[in-house]
């Protein structure tokens, strides 16, 4: 009888919460109407206005990462590969460095390096969760070794 009394309690705050976060959106949506229609309206008497730079608004200082081209399951072949045929277990940078020599990534390509390290730790933790690779942690670094389970 008490959880279905708190239950009910619950489930009303969350139909609350829920209309409040569509008027709220439905705010929004009018704010950023009337803020277009006015840098409409300024770019009628000033040409050279850009609306992205008003009000202090910056661009994003976020490098832009360039993604290396995979087929499908591709990445997940070429760590296995290279995780197999390693002496030991190795860092998800190191894994990301052997697959960028393999594609062809050039050394000078921070961005495409930075972007397959990235992807590499992503598809390493999916691996471990699979099952398929165990990460190593040892005590007093941060970095995880990974190494082959199958």
């Amino acid at each position: 009888m008490g959880s279905e009394i708190a239950v009910r309690e619950m489930l009303g705050k969350r139909a609350e919460l829920t209309a409040r976060l569509e008027m709220l959106d439905t705010e929004r949506q009018a704010i950023l109407s009337d803020i277009a229609a006015l840098d409409r309206a300024i770019l009628m008497f000033d040409p050279a206005y850009r609306p992205a730079e008003a009000n202090g608004a910056r661009r994003s200082r976020k490098r832009k990462l360039k993604p290396v081209p995979f087929v499908r399951r591709e990445m997940t072949t070429l760590i296995g590969q290279i995780l197999r045929g390693a002496d030991g277990p190795m860092s998800s940078a190191d894994i990301a460095a052997a697959i960028a020599e393999r594609k062809g990534v050039a050394n000078g390509d921070k961005d495409s390096r930075a972007w397959l390290a990235n992807r590499v730790s992503i598809a390493m933790q999916g691996l471990e969760r699979s099952h398929v690779v165990m990460g190593l942690r040892f005590e007093g670094e941060r970095t995880v070794r990974w190494q082959a389970v199958r």
